[in-house]
Protein backbone atom coordinates (compact mmCIF):
# COMPACT_ATOMS: atom_id res chain seq x y z
CA UNK A 1 0.00 0.00 0.00
CA UNK A 2 1.22 3.49 -0.88
CA UNK A 3 -0.07 6.69 0.74
CA UNK A 4 0.32 9.79 -1.43
CA UNK A 5 -0.36 13.41 -0.45
CA UNK A 6 -0.34 16.08 -3.16
CA UNK A 7 1.88 13.92 -5.35
CA UNK A 8 4.35 13.07 -2.58
CA UNK A 9 4.77 9.51 -1.32
CA UNK A 10 4.36 9.32 2.46
CA UNK A 11 4.17 5.56 2.99
CA UNK A 12 5.57 3.12 0.44
CA UNK A 13 4.68 -0.58 0.87
CA UNK A 14 3.90 -0.05 4.53
CA UNK A 15 7.16 1.81 5.26
CA UNK A 16 7.75 5.53 5.73
CA UNK A 17 9.06 6.77 2.39
CA UNK A 18 12.73 7.77 2.40
CA UNK A 19 11.80 11.20 1.05
CA UNK A 20 9.83 12.04 4.20
CA UNK A 21 12.08 13.90 6.67
CA UNK A 22 12.55 12.37 10.11
CA UNK A 23 14.31 13.49 13.26
CA UNK A 24 13.70 15.77 16.20
CA UNK A 25 12.46 19.34 16.17
CA UNK A 26 15.28 21.80 15.48
CA UNK A 27 15.78 24.83 17.70
CA UNK A 28 16.53 27.72 15.38
CA UNK A 29 16.66 30.76 17.64
CA UNK A 30 15.81 31.85 21.18
CA UNK A 31 15.12 35.52 21.87
CA UNK A 32 14.68 36.78 25.42
CA UNK A 33 12.80 39.94 26.35
CA UNK A 34 14.01 42.51 28.85
CA UNK A 35 12.77 45.57 30.70
CA UNK A 36 13.06 47.80 27.61
CA UNK A 37 12.00 45.25 24.97
CA UNK A 38 9.00 46.47 22.96
CA UNK A 39 9.18 43.94 20.10
CA UNK A 40 10.84 40.60 19.39
CA UNK A 41 11.40 39.81 15.71
CA UNK A 42 12.47 36.72 13.79
CA UNK A 43 13.75 37.67 10.33
CA UNK A 44 15.08 35.10 7.89
CA UNK A 45 18.81 35.48 7.30
CA UNK A 46 19.28 37.78 10.27
CA UNK A 47 21.12 36.60 13.40
CA UNK A 48 21.10 32.97 12.23
CA UNK A 49 17.30 32.88 11.85
CA UNK A 50 15.94 30.38 9.31
CA UNK A 51 12.38 31.13 8.17
CA UNK A 52 12.00 29.82 4.62
CA UNK A 53 11.17 26.54 2.87
CA UNK A 54 13.78 24.61 4.88
CA UNK A 55 10.99 23.35 7.15
CA UNK A 56 7.30 22.80 6.35
CA UNK A 57 6.15 23.96 9.80
CA UNK A 58 7.54 26.58 12.16
CA UNK A 59 6.52 26.73 15.82
CA UNK A 60 7.16 29.86 17.84
CA UNK A 61 6.89 29.23 21.59
CA UNK A 62 6.25 32.09 23.99
CA UNK A 63 6.99 31.04 27.54
CA UNK A 64 6.55 33.15 30.69
CA UNK A 65 6.02 36.43 28.81
CA UNK A 66 5.55 39.15 31.43
CA UNK A 67 4.37 42.66 30.46
CA UNK A 68 5.26 45.92 32.20
CA UNK A 69 1.73 47.32 31.85
CA UNK A 70 -1.77 45.95 32.53
CA UNK A 71 -3.40 47.19 29.32
CA UNK A 72 -1.55 45.73 26.31
CA UNK A 73 -2.41 42.50 24.54
CA UNK A 74 0.25 40.27 23.09
CA UNK A 75 0.11 40.30 19.29
CA UNK A 76 2.07 39.44 16.16
CA UNK A 77 2.38 40.47 12.53
CA UNK A 78 4.14 39.13 9.45
CA UNK A 79 6.55 40.58 6.92
CA UNK A 80 7.24 39.77 3.26
CA UNK A 81 10.11 42.27 2.86
CA UNK A 82 12.74 41.01 5.32
CA UNK A 83 11.28 42.88 8.26
CA UNK A 84 11.06 46.34 6.72
CA UNK A 85 7.28 46.33 7.14
CA UNK A 86 4.99 44.13 9.20
CA UNK A 87 1.66 44.57 7.45
CA UNK A 88 0.62 41.32 5.75
CA UNK A 89 -3.11 41.09 4.97
CA UNK A 90 -4.78 38.58 7.30
CA UNK A 91 -8.21 37.12 7.98
CA UNK A 92 -8.71 35.29 11.27
CA UNK A 93 -11.21 34.07 13.84
CA UNK A 94 -10.86 33.95 17.62
CA UNK A 95 -12.57 32.86 20.83
CA UNK A 96 -11.56 32.70 24.47
CA UNK A 97 -12.58 31.11 27.75
CA UNK A 98 -11.85 32.52 31.21
CA UNK A 99 -12.30 31.59 34.85
CA UNK A 100 -11.63 33.84 37.85
CA UNK A 101 -9.52 32.56 40.74
CA UNK A 102 -12.26 33.40 43.26
CA UNK A 103 -14.76 31.38 41.18
CA UNK A 104 -16.97 34.46 40.76
CA UNK A 105 -17.25 34.16 37.00
CA UNK A 106 -16.65 32.01 33.92
CA UNK A 107 -17.20 32.55 30.21
CA UNK A 108 -16.73 31.14 26.73
CA UNK A 109 -17.29 33.58 23.89
CA UNK A 110 -16.31 34.68 20.42
CA UNK A 111 -13.71 37.47 20.62
CA UNK A 112 -14.55 39.98 17.91
CA UNK A 113 -11.79 42.29 19.12
CA UNK A 114 -9.21 39.67 18.20
CA UNK A 115 -10.35 38.78 14.70
CA UNK A 116 -9.25 40.38 11.45
CA UNK A 117 -11.00 40.61 8.09
CA UNK A 118 -8.44 41.39 5.40
CA UNK A 119 -6.65 43.53 7.95
CA UNK A 120 -2.99 44.50 7.92
CA UNK A 121 -2.73 45.43 11.60
CA UNK A 122 -1.29 43.31 14.38
CA UNK A 123 -3.09 40.07 15.19
CA UNK A 124 -3.94 39.80 18.88
CA UNK A 125 -3.05 36.58 20.69
CA UNK A 126 -4.54 37.56 24.06
CA UNK A 127 -7.55 39.55 25.23
CA UNK A 128 -8.28 41.66 28.28
CA UNK A 129 -4.73 42.86 28.80
CA UNK A 130 -2.15 41.26 31.09
CA UNK A 131 -1.82 41.00 34.85
CA UNK A 132 1.38 42.68 35.96
CA UNK A 133 0.29 43.44 39.53
CA UNK A 134 1.71 40.07 40.53
CA UNK A 135 5.33 39.33 39.68
CA UNK A 136 4.41 35.76 38.70
CA UNK A 137 1.73 36.79 36.16
CA UNK A 138 2.66 35.74 32.62
CA UNK A 139 1.52 34.35 29.28
CA UNK A 140 2.59 31.07 27.64
CA UNK A 141 1.56 29.42 24.39
CA UNK A 142 2.60 28.87 20.80
CA UNK A 143 2.08 30.15 17.28
CA UNK A 144 2.23 27.65 14.41
CA UNK A 145 3.11 28.96 10.95
CA UNK A 146 2.55 26.53 8.06
CA UNK A 147 4.61 26.60 4.88
CA UNK A 148 2.11 27.09 2.02
CA UNK A 149 4.42 25.30 -0.43
CA UNK A 150 4.09 21.97 1.39
CA UNK A 151 1.20 19.76 2.42
CA UNK A 152 3.38 17.16 4.19
CA UNK A 153 3.59 17.92 7.87
CA UNK A 154 5.54 15.72 10.27
CA UNK A 155 5.95 16.73 13.93
CA UNK A 156 9.02 15.46 15.76
CA UNK A 157 9.57 15.33 19.48
CA UNK A 158 12.07 13.69 21.83
CA UNK A 159 10.44 10.81 23.71
CA UNK A 160 11.17 10.59 27.44
CA UNK A 161 8.87 7.98 29.00
CA UNK A 162 5.87 5.79 28.18
CA UNK A 163 3.55 4.37 30.86
CA UNK A 164 0.98 1.69 30.00
CA UNK A 165 -2.11 1.12 32.13
CA UNK A 166 -3.50 -2.26 33.11
CA UNK A 167 -6.12 -1.82 35.79
CA UNK A 168 -4.01 1.03 37.19
CA UNK A 169 -5.34 3.37 39.85
CA UNK A 170 -2.92 6.12 38.78
CA UNK A 171 -0.15 6.78 36.27
CA UNK A 172 2.55 9.12 37.60
CA UNK A 173 5.54 10.87 36.04
CA UNK A 174 8.07 12.03 38.65
CA UNK A 175 11.34 13.76 37.80
CA UNK A 176 14.29 11.46 38.49
CA UNK A 177 12.17 8.32 38.95
CA UNK A 178 12.26 5.49 36.38
CA UNK A 179 14.23 7.58 33.85
CA UNK A 180 11.67 10.40 33.85
CA UNK A 181 12.96 13.90 33.08
CA UNK A 182 10.67 16.72 34.22
CA UNK A 183 12.92 19.63 35.05
CA UNK A 184 14.71 22.53 33.34
CA UNK A 185 16.07 20.31 30.56
CA UNK A 186 13.12 21.33 28.36
CA UNK A 187 10.95 24.45 28.42
CA UNK A 188 7.87 22.52 27.33
CA UNK A 189 6.65 19.00 28.04
CA UNK A 190 3.90 17.17 26.16
CA UNK A 191 1.92 14.21 27.50
CA UNK A 192 -0.04 12.23 24.92
CA UNK A 193 -3.02 10.07 25.93
CA UNK A 194 -3.61 7.05 23.73
CA UNK A 195 -6.81 4.96 23.95
CA UNK A 196 -7.44 5.62 27.65
CA UNK A 197 -10.17 3.20 28.75
CA UNK A 198 -12.01 3.51 32.05
CA UNK A 199 -13.08 0.60 34.26
CA UNK A 200 -16.31 2.53 35.01
CA UNK A 201 -18.11 5.64 33.78
CA UNK A 202 -15.83 8.31 35.21
CA UNK A 203 -13.87 11.45 34.33
CA UNK A 204 -10.17 11.51 33.41
CA UNK A 205 -8.19 13.86 35.68
CA UNK A 206 -4.73 15.30 36.33
CA UNK A 207 -2.84 16.96 39.14
CA UNK A 208 0.64 18.35 39.73
CA UNK A 209 3.27 18.01 42.46
CA UNK A 210 5.08 21.17 43.60
CA UNK A 211 7.24 19.87 46.40
CA UNK A 212 6.74 16.99 48.78
CA UNK A 213 4.96 13.81 47.70
CA UNK A 214 1.35 14.99 47.37
CA UNK A 215 -0.28 15.95 44.08
CA UNK A 216 -2.02 19.08 45.32
CA UNK A 217 -0.76 22.14 43.43
CA UNK A 218 -3.09 25.15 43.60
CA UNK A 219 -4.72 25.62 40.18
CA UNK A 220 -7.10 27.92 38.32
CA UNK A 221 -8.45 26.89 34.93
CA UNK A 222 -11.22 27.26 32.35
CA UNK A 223 -12.71 24.65 30.04
CA UNK A 224 -15.28 24.02 27.34
CA UNK A 225 -16.52 21.08 25.34
CA UNK A 226 -18.21 20.28 22.05
CA UNK A 227 -20.27 17.17 21.33
CA UNK A 228 -21.99 15.45 18.41
CA UNK A 229 -24.19 12.35 18.52
CA UNK A 230 -23.60 9.46 16.11
CA UNK A 231 -27.25 9.69 15.03
CA UNK A 232 -26.81 13.33 14.07
CA UNK A 233 -29.69 14.19 16.42
CA UNK A 234 -27.72 16.58 18.58
CA UNK A 235 -24.59 18.72 18.84
CA UNK A 236 -23.40 21.66 20.87
CA UNK A 237 -20.62 23.84 22.24
CA UNK A 238 -20.48 25.34 25.72
CA UNK A 239 -18.48 26.31 28.77
CA UNK A 240 -17.94 23.23 30.96
CA UNK A 241 -17.81 23.87 34.71
CA UNK A 242 -16.66 20.30 35.38
CA UNK A 243 -13.39 21.16 33.63
CA UNK A 244 -12.57 24.25 35.70
CA UNK A 245 -11.11 24.86 39.15
CA UNK A 246 -10.56 28.12 41.06
CA UNK A 247 -7.56 28.21 43.39
CA UNK A 248 -8.18 24.54 44.11
CA UNK A 249 -5.74 21.79 45.05
CA UNK A 250 -8.04 18.95 43.97
CA UNK A 251 -7.55 16.94 40.80
CA UNK A 252 -8.33 18.82 37.58
CA UNK A 253 -10.79 17.33 35.09
CA UNK A 254 -9.49 16.76 31.57
CA UNK A 255 -12.67 15.23 30.15
CA UNK A 256 -16.28 14.57 31.05
CA UNK A 257 -17.38 11.07 32.14
CA UNK A 258 -16.58 8.52 29.46
CA UNK A 259 -18.12 5.13 28.79
CA UNK A 260 -16.72 1.85 30.04
CA UNK A 261 -19.25 -0.67 28.76
CA UNK A 262 -17.88 -0.95 25.21
CA UNK A 263 -14.40 -2.38 24.75
CA UNK A 264 -13.71 0.01 21.85
CA UNK A 265 -14.70 3.15 23.79
CA UNK A 266 -11.69 5.21 24.82
CA UNK A 267 -10.24 8.70 25.04
CA UNK A 268 -7.17 10.26 23.43
CA UNK A 269 -5.52 13.66 23.50
CA UNK A 270 -2.63 15.63 24.96
CA UNK A 271 -1.47 17.92 27.76
CA UNK A 272 1.11 20.70 27.31
CA UNK A 273 3.01 21.82 30.42
CA UNK A 274 5.12 24.96 30.03
CA UNK A 275 8.38 25.60 31.91
CA UNK A 276 7.58 23.48 34.99
CA UNK A 277 10.94 24.17 36.66
CA UNK A 278 10.49 27.96 36.79
CA UNK A 279 10.78 29.49 40.25
CA UNK A 280 9.70 32.91 38.98
CA UNK A 281 6.40 32.35 37.15
CA UNK A 282 3.18 30.39 37.45
CA UNK A 283 3.04 27.18 35.37
CA UNK A 284 0.64 27.15 32.42
CA UNK A 285 -0.93 23.99 31.02
CA UNK A 286 -3.25 23.28 28.08
CA UNK A 287 -5.12 20.05 27.31
CA UNK A 288 -7.32 18.58 24.60
CA UNK A 289 -9.09 15.30 25.28
CA UNK A 290 -11.56 13.63 22.92
CA UNK A 291 -13.52 10.53 23.90
CA UNK A 292 -16.19 8.21 22.56
CA UNK A 293 -19.33 8.21 24.68
CA UNK A 294 -21.56 5.16 24.17
CA UNK A 295 -24.13 5.39 26.98
CA UNK A 296 -27.57 6.90 26.33
CA UNK A 297 -26.84 8.83 23.09
CA UNK A 298 -23.55 7.57 21.56
CA UNK A 299 -21.21 10.16 20.12
CA UNK A 300 -18.00 12.13 20.50
CA UNK A 301 -17.22 14.60 23.29
CA UNK A 302 -14.32 16.98 22.64
CA UNK A 303 -12.91 18.64 25.77
CA UNK A 304 -10.58 21.67 25.90
CA UNK A 305 -9.04 23.02 29.09
CA UNK A 306 -6.34 25.53 30.00
CA UNK A 307 -5.06 26.81 33.32
CA UNK A 308 -2.08 27.46 35.53
CA UNK A 309 -0.53 26.18 38.73
CA UNK A 310 -0.45 29.22 40.99
CA UNK A 311 2.97 28.52 42.43
CA UNK A 312 6.54 29.66 41.88
CA UNK A 313 7.81 26.33 43.21
CA UNK A 314 9.03 23.95 40.51
CA UNK A 315 6.60 21.27 39.32
CA UNK A 316 8.39 17.91 39.47
CA UNK A 317 5.54 15.43 39.10
CA UNK A 318 2.29 14.91 37.16
CA UNK A 319 -0.31 12.25 37.99
CA UNK A 320 -3.25 10.97 35.93
CA UNK A 321 -6.31 9.03 37.13
CA UNK A 322 -10.08 8.71 36.89
CA UNK A 323 -12.18 10.31 39.61
CA UNK A 324 -13.06 6.75 40.67
CA UNK A 325 -12.22 3.31 39.40
CA UNK A 326 -9.10 2.39 37.43
CA UNK A 327 -7.41 3.21 34.15
CA UNK A 328 -8.32 -0.10 32.57
CA UNK A 329 -5.97 0.21 29.59
CA UNK A 330 -4.16 2.69 27.34
CA UNK A 331 -0.86 4.50 27.58
CA UNK A 332 0.51 7.96 28.31
CA UNK A 333 3.76 9.13 26.70
CA UNK A 334 5.90 12.02 27.93
CA UNK A 335 7.89 14.11 25.44
CA UNK A 336 10.26 17.02 25.88
CA UNK A 337 10.30 19.59 23.09
CA UNK A 338 13.88 20.29 22.11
Amino acid sequence: MTVVSNGTNLINNGTLDSAVPTGKMTLIKTLTGGASTTTISFVHGSSDVVLDSTYPIYKIKFINVHADDNTPNMSFNLSVDSGSNYNVTKTSTAFHAWHKEDDSGTNLSYTAGNHLAQGTGAQRLTSGGMDVANADGNVSGELTLYDPSSTTFVKHFIAIKKLTASGSGTLSFVDGASSVVLDGTYKEYVFTFNNIHSSSENSFQINFRDGGTAYDATKTSAGFRAYHFESGSGSGLGYEASLDVAQDTAFQGVGQPQSSGDNDSSGSGFLHLFNPSSTTFTKHYISHYSHHYTNAAPGVIDNYMAGYCNTTTAIDGVQFKFDSGNIDSGNICLYGIA
